[in-house]
């Protein structure tokens, strides 16, 4: 049996989100790839709402920033279940 290729399944779950949110765009979302070889490199745009203090703003996600955002997700929620299970 071959082995698994997790960076092959993280490609295909990527490409997957990305044709998901291409055919079903989220409002004041645009989403992309900066560069068509590298499924990891998104372009993201958020526009501000209307209404908002952000109204008719454009903010461009930076890679490096949505991955840190994710990263202190996990830690937030690792900590919360070390101590869960540590009760």
């Amino acid at each position: 049996m071959a082995a698994s290729n997790p960076h092959a399944s993280a490609i295909r779950a990527l490409s997957s989100e990305l044709k998901s949110l291409n055919d079903e765009p989220l409002e004041g979302f645009r989403v992309g790839l900066a560069n068509e070889d590298n499924a990891f490199d998104w372009d993201i745009a958020i526009f501000g709402a209307p209404g908002t203090l952000y109204e008719g703003g454009y903010f461009k996600v930076i890679n490096g920033l949505l991955i840190a955002l994710l990263i202190q997700s996990l830690e937030k929620y690792a900590n919360i279940l070390c101590k869960f299970f540590e009760s």
